[in-house]
């Protein structure tokens, strides 16, 4: 009777000790959204780790803003190469950066600004009605929500179009960046769209540009806004605050670079 009594006494301890806790993932590990292939296994992966970024990275930057002919992806993606450390136990690289979709860009950047500064970013702002000094922090995780989609990211979309359907892969990085070369709208268009279509096999075009220059206007721009309509990662936009001198509406735009460095 008494050694029911102990086991009773022993599951009545047990339930009223505190439940154990879960380790948090490390500061500075998350996961992308579509992540890299591995291309011996065919394996997704996804969990990435950033570092913070110092002084060292600073003065890195301001000798590469003094580069001619530097666009703003370039200059971005040195920040993300600069903050990510690995992919899937893969050290990162720039050509391991150019393969990342930009919703795992954007996202990279996000965690790399949140190892910087912290989930908070003071900055300082003046109002443009009276002019007064504003100290205003941005939350982070608040501010910028994660998008999520119903679109499988790691495939080909399928665009219907009046010539037939295309598929087409979403952009990473390289072809961002090829885009961002081109002297218009429409060779920055004709760059990204010829490399993001996927052909099936024994129908891949001698030469991708010169097909997607033939396509007609109405295709090109569907092709394309279907691109745009993909919205997933990071939410950039506006963040929404008031002046603390006038009260009145302060509405601040943000782009990534400016929000590291800015």
């Amino acid at each position: 009777m008494s050694s029911e009594q102990d086991q009773a006494k022993e599951i009545n301890k047990q339930m009223q000790d505190p439940m154990p806790k879960v380790s948090s993932p490390l500061p500075g590990t998350f996961n992308l959204l579509a992540g890299i292939q591995d291309p011996d296994t065919g394996e997704w992966l996804d969990a990435a780790v950033v570092r913070e970024l110092t002084g060292r990275d600073e003065e890195q930057f301001d000798i590469l803003r003094k580069k001619e002919d530097l666009t703003y992806t370039d200059f971005y993606t040195a920040i993300v190469v600069a903050g990510l450390v690995s992919v899937g136990g893969t050290p990162s690289d720039a050509k391991l950066v150019d393969s990342l979709i930009e919703a795992d860009r954007n996202l990279v950047f996000l965690e790399t600004l949140k190892a910087t500064y912290g989930t908070d970013r003071d900055i300082v702002r003046y109002c443009p009605h009276c002019n007064a000094k504003n100290d205003i922090t941005i939350e982070l995780d608040q501010d910028f929500p994660i998008k999520g989609t119903d679109i499988d990211l790691r495939a080909p979309l399928e665009v219907k179009t009046s010539k037939g359907t295309f598929k087409l892969r979403l952009p990473n990085g390289a072809d961002l960046a090829a885009g961002a070369r081109g002297n218009t709208a429409s060779e920055s268009s004709t760059a990204i769209i010829s490399r993001v279509l996927v052909f099936e096999e024994g129908e891949e075009p001698f030469n991708r540009e010169e097909y997607t220059k033939d396509l007609n206007f109405g295709v090109r721009k569907e092709l394309f806004n279907a691109l745009l309509e993909v919205e997933a990662g990071p939410d950039m936009g506006e963040v929404d605050t008031q002046c603390a001198t006038c009260g009145e509406d302060m509405p601040i735009a943000f782009d990534w670079v400016s929000l590291l460095l800015g």
